[in-house]
């Protein structure tokens, strides 16, 4: 009974869509065929007869009443109320229903898993690929529906088309649901498993986004990102969980460089981010200094790449903190995700101990945005954000003092000059050397970056 309730709501919600599409091009005629009237109706009269005018010299300036076209100013002052109405009229009727149609199949399918659980119907793998195959139709049927809208009604009379992505979306849901009740709730899969099916599905989700919208990148992100809270594993491993946050947060910033979805970023930015102090507090193992710090560094690049990608035009491009939000959306994303992932650079230095391999992904980092600044003059500023993490890893940092050991006197208590005491400690001789090596990176890059740079007073 439940899944022929699912077909007829699938069914219903695929026929509103229709007539929907089809009124929307109804409406978007008429109003061109008013426009037209109103616009273009008065100068074509005088025209057509060509012999007339030729007889009636004279008459010539009898052509000024085009001023009369003036009027249509007010009919536009008129329609502003009405059209925030029809906007609102659109977004209830033709958005917000089709997403609680969307949210209802989801809520059906599960509610189907439940019934046939407390009944004891079927087994819990019939559930489990029930659950799947039901995601999987879905999906399939959203961009079923996307392709046949497309092929029958043209583009530019319509608004876009929710009904996709609201299938697509339930059909994910119940996907998601699916993998997790295996693996939580019956033990069907083994944890590494069910991470890769409920990674696949995240992918497949951010590969649909650039064919159904934004809905579906960041229902992909949202479950890519909470898997592994989702699915712990017995022995966490750094190589393996940073591994896949880089390859999530790598497909995120694929789709927002070519969809140029800034908000899809700062998404993709918190989840990135998020998991690095939960592994400091939680997991940090020694030794997990390499692939920590591997990922900052990738990730930064990946947040560098659209805003280094893509030209702005041939507008110069407002800077400095008081242009702040006049900067294009691109350049703000990479500059705050340089300072989120730069904090959690010097960070790591802090649970690392400072040792040499924290140390050197520091400096990989300034050597980074030193490079990204100067050939993107837009983003010099990232080389100073830069500097400051690496001014507040080196200022936590607690250094021992050189130990004087006591003067040495003879025996009529006259001081003998020692030999020379121990030497530095390894701690205070690392930090020597840090500071010159940082020293050395940001005042030799900076000197050289000098050279032909549009912005010198900032290198």
């Amino acid at each position: 009974m439940d899944v022929i309730l699912l077909v007829v709501v699938v069914i219903l919600a695929y026929r509103f869509n229709r007539r929907l599409k089809a009124q929307e091009t109804e409406i978007a005629a008429l109003r061109q065929a008013l426009q037209r009237l109103q616009g273009t109706a008065p100068p074509p009269e005088p025209i057509p007869d060509a012999a007339p005018v030729a007889m009636d010299a004279a008459p010539v300036p009898e052509p000024e009443p085009p001023p009369a076209m003036a009027p249509p100013e007010p009919v536009a002052a008129q329609s502003s109320p009405r059209s925030t109405l029809r906007a609102l009229e659109e977004a209830l009727a033709g958005r917000w229903l089709i997403w609680l149609g969307g949210a209802t199949v989801a809520l059906a399918a599960a509610f189907f898993i439940k019934l046939s659980i407390d009944s004891g119907w079927l087994g819990p793998g019939v559930r489990v690929t029930l659950g799947l195959l039901s995601g999987a139709a879905l999906m399939v049927g959203g961009e079923w529906v996307r392709r046949h809208s497309l092929a029958q009604i043209p583009p530019d009379l319509v608004r876009p088309d929710h009904v996709p992505p609201a299938l697509t979306a339930a059909g994910l849901f119940a996907a998601f649901a699916s993998v997790y009740g295996s693996y939580a709730l019956y033990d069907l899969f083994p944890p590494l498993v069910a991470f890769g099916l409920l990674a696949a599905l995240a992918l497949t989700a951010i590969a649909l986004s650039l064919l159904q919208g934004p809905y579906i990148a960041a229902l992909g992100l949202l479950g890519g990102f909470t898997t592994p809270l989702l699915v712990p594993s017995d022995s966490p491993s750094a190589w393996g969980l940073f591994a896949y946050l880089l390859a999530l947060s790598g497909g995120g910033m694929t789709v927002v460089l070519w969809r140029r979805w800034r908000w899809l970023g700062l998404g993709t930015l918190v989840g990135a981010a998020v998991w690095v102090p939960v592994w400091y507090v939680g997991g940090w193992e020694p030794g997990d200094a390499l692939p920590v710090g591997l990922y900052l560094l990738a990730t930064t690049a990946l947040f560098l790449m659209p805003a280094a990608l893509i030209d702005p035009g041939a507008e110069p491009v407002p800077l400095g903190l008081r242009n702040w939000r006049k900067r294009p959306p691109l350049d703000r994303l990479a500059v705050t995700a340089v300072v989120v992932l730069g904090l959690l650079t010097a960070l790591l230095t802090a649970a690392d101990g400072h040792r040499t391999v924290s140390l050197v992904m520091l400096g990989l980092f300034g050597l980074l945005t030193v490079v990204v600044g100067r050939r993107v003059e837009r983003l010099a500023g990232v080389a100073w954000v830069a500097a400051l993490a690496t001014l507040l890893a080196l200022s936590g940092w607690v250094v021992p003092g050189w130990p004087v050991p006591p003067p040495v006197v003879n025996a009529e208590g006259n001081p003998i000059v020692p030999a020379p005491g121990d030497a530095l400690p390894a701690m205070a001789f690392r930090f020597l050397w840090a500071v010159a090596g940082y020293a050395a990176l940001y005042g030799i890059g900076g000197f050289v970056a000098l050279w032909g740079s549009a912005r010198a007073a900032l290198w």
